[in-house]
């Protein structure tokens, strides 16, 4: 399956997908399958990687830059 979803003001290491059929019912994807790409609020590609996210202050603070910055999240 091949999707080209823009979320703005989301990081991508928010955003999870969950695919389902009316035959096998919800599925999860694995993480490593989906292709994210993280972008700045004027479209320019920031990188694919997700943050470390072990510490829960750096995630916060993480968190409210990446809002203040406007970043988008392209699956």
């Amino acid at each position: 399956m091949n999707i080209d979803i823009t979320f703005p003001n989301a990081p991508c290491y928010m955003i999870d997908l969950e695919v389902g059929t009316s035959i096998s019912g919800p599925q999860e994807i694995s993480r490593q399958e989906i292709v994210r790409r993280r972008w700045d609020k004027n479209g320019e590609l920031i990188g694919t990687a997700d943050p470390d996210m072990s510490d829960p202050s750096k995630a916060v603070d993480y968190l409210k830059d990446a809002l203040v910055e406007g970043e988008q999240c392209n699956i």
